[in-house]
């Protein structure tokens, strides 16, 4: 099946066949947490510095986001992300849900349920999934799929010398004012 069918038959559609998991599963786990869905809801729509996620979860302090965000993490439902060259530097550390089928749920379902409750799910998916899926979802997909493959690769001993780090690498160039980011390198 072409990809918008296959997300709207096993997800996007009202009464889909994934449509409860992602509710079930995680909600009974996270509302043991407090503020635990506001974090959430930040970190679906694209928020993934700590400044950020704080200032659109609307979280009360920083030592609460802090804890909560600790427990999300030892949870394994949100990843904590550090630049391979520069991992004690708080402000590039970057979090973000850990399995796809979740962060697809927060980004579309949970977040426009109310117009999905009230639209044919084609324009539904038209409208609401379709561009930011292809241009945003699925390259963050693709990154996580290159450092997983990188890393199967180096413990199963493809790589000589090993590999001895794998991730984001920040750079800043004086120069040119300017900063970036390579999303996937091996040191």
């Amino acid at each position: 099946c072409g990809s918008n069918l296959c997300i709207q038959e096993l997800v996007a559609n009202r009464e889909s066949r994934l449509e409860n998991e992602i509710p079930l599963y995680l909600r009974t786990e996270i509302t043991k947490i407090a503020n635990a869905n506001k974090v959430f809801e930040a970190l679906s729509r694209g928020f993934c510095r700590f400044s950020d996620i704080l200032s659109q979860s609307k979280v009360s302090s920083s030592p609460a986001l802090a804890d909560i965000l600790e427990r999300l993490v030892s949870m394994e439902v949100v990843e904590k992300t550090v630049p391979i060259n520069d991992e004690r530097n708080r402000r590039k550390t970057s979090y973000r849900i850990a399995d796809n089928l979740s962060r697809f749920f927060f980004r579309y379902i949970d977040r426009y349920g109310s117009q999905r409750a009230v639209m044919e799910s084609d324009a539904f998916y038209a409208q609401f999934i379709e561009k930011d899926f292809e241009t945003s979802f699925v390259p963050l997909a693709f990154e996580t799929i290159c450092r997983q493959f990188l890393i199967r690769q180096n413990r199963s001993g493809r790589f000589e010398p090993p590999l001895l780090k794998i991730g984001k690498y920040y750079y800043d160039d004086p120069a040119s004012h300017a900063n970036g980011e390579f999303d996937v390198v091996a040191e």
